[in-house]
């Protein structure tokens, strides 16, 4: 889309969120990281050993 949040392009509904679970890459979080907690949740709790 035309802004960073707004999402109008064919990706618009798009998830992944039933495939996570495969990813095999590290993945962390951290405090000042710019993403919220409340927005990397599903990730926590599909991929294994993330941190």
């Amino acid at each position: 889309g035309p802004l960073e949040f707004d999402f109008t392009g064919t990706l618009k509904s798009w998830s992944y969120l039933d495939q996570i679970h495969i990813i095999a890459t590290p993945l962390t979080n951290g405090v000042m990281d710019e993403a919220q907690d409340v927005c990397v949740s599903h990730f926590f709790q599909r991929i294994l050993h993330v941190r």
